[in-house]
């Protein structure tokens, strides 16, 4: 039985009534068996942890205000503007369908222009108005109830520039808040021209997410247009990602339906970059004259290290693969001097084979001061595939 309004086990059936009788102080009159039916589905139909989901995510709705939010918070324009995403059309059963460009984000940009609640708020407005206008609106036009979404994730672009610190942590915090408050969302989720540094991000994510959703995701491989037009009709996709939709001025990516995100323009900046949380920050000192290496053994191909940091004067800065007396260490990335007592210094380098990686700040320029050192440096390992993970090709 799939759980689902129309095909209920008996065992199914009592526990719906059971969550029915201890969440009626809460329930609300639009609140039907199809809404009762996520919790319990998101819970496997234990009915106390579906109880304690549900329970949760009213005290999130009084918090947020998500019952007036729709017409409390106007999304700022940059978000509107350069935040990827958009609904295009339906699949083959009416669900709607969404394109999320998301190699296309500039995060640092965003987050410069806006705070990080507002781009939480801009997302959880988005959440509602699907909830309580889009899919009433698609099951009126389909005589039946809609109740998923199908997801296309296109990862084109998307390098280790988007695995900088703050805007990782933005999206695991996404991750959380829409897992908890919107369960059983999505129908299907497609992941379409991933690169390589794919697996390492979805290993950080994967862990927010639930068993149910990640058994929804769907690696495709070159062949990625050809699979999605087996569930979405051709008129309902635009050409960029296989179907036949086209804006009027003939742009295939039909900007006006997809934003398409790009590069923040600096006259919308209106705060400086956020720096990390000074309690993660690992603290000490470069003596005058001299460097600092810090070993990191890298266990994985394809992993990452990502690395943030700051001083009280200009450091040099590199990465060094050890040939362990084969030879000189192969430069990573090259040494090169940072300003980085006047910003934070951040970025991530690809470790294309185990191994391991020195980090070195060399204040070998500096011949009569030591130089204070905050920085946070850890090592991103991709995540093993699996059978519910298609490979991508």
């Amino acid at each position: 039985m799939s759980g689902r309004v129309g095909d209920l086990s008996e065992t199914q059936k009592i526990k719906l009534d059971e969550f029915r009788k201890n969440c009626a102080d809460l329930l609300r009159a639009n609140h039907d068996d199809y809404y009762c039916l996520r919790w319990l589905r998101a819970r496997s139909f234990d009915v106390a942890k579906a109880e304690t989901m549900f329970r949760t995510h009213m005290d999130f709705r009084e918090k947020w205000k998500m019952d007036t939010i729709r017409e409390d918070f106007d999304d700022p324009e940059v978000i509107l503007k350069y935040f990827p995403g958009g609904l295009v059309g339906q699949d083959k059963d009416g669900s709607p369908v969404l394109i999320d460009p998301m190699g296309n984000i500039d995060a640092k940009g965003l987050l410069r222009c806006v705070k990080g609640k507002d781009i939480l708020r801009s997302r959880m407005k988005f959440m509602e108005k699907y909830y309580e206008e889009v899919l009433p609106e698609l099951s009126e036009k389909a005589g039946k109830r809609i109740e998923g979404m199908v997801y296309i994730a296109d990862l084109e672009k998307l390098g280790t520039r988007h695995l900088w610190k703050p805007a990782a942590d933005l999206i695991i915090q996404y991750c959380k808040l829409a897992e908890a408050n919107f369960p059983e969302t999505m129908k299907t989720i497609f992941i379409v021209r991933s690169p390589k540094i794919f697996p390492v991000c979805y290993k950080i994510l994967k862990p927010f997410l639930d068993p149910e959703t990640r058994d929804k995701i769907k690696v495709l491989g070159y062949n990625f247009k050809e699979e999605l037009l087996k569930q979405i009709p051709a008129e309902s996709l635009p050409e960029h990602w296989g179907g036949t939709m086209k804006d009027p001025d003939g742009n295939p990516m039909c900007p006006s339906k997809v934003c398409l995100g790009g590069e923040v323009p600096k006259s919308y900046y209106s705060q400086d970059i956020i720096v990390p949380d000074e309690a993660n920050l690992v603290k000490t000192s470069v003596k005058f004259g001299s460097k600092l290496d810090i070993d990191f053994d890298v266990k994985l191909p394809g992993s990452i290290l990502r690395y943030i940091f700051n001083s009280s004067d200009s450091l040099q800065f590199g990465v060094f693969y050890k040939n362990a007396g084969k030879g000189k260490d192969e430069e990573v990335l090259p040494l090169d001097k940072h300003n980085s007592h006047l910003v934070f210094e951040d970025g991530s380098v690809p470790c294309e084979k185990a191994g391991t990686y020195i980090v070195r700040f060399d204040n070998t320029h500096h011949k009569l001061s030591s130089t204070s050192l905050s920085y946070i440096i850890e090592v991103l390992e991709p995540e093993s595939q699996n059978g519910n993970l298609n490979s991508p090709k």
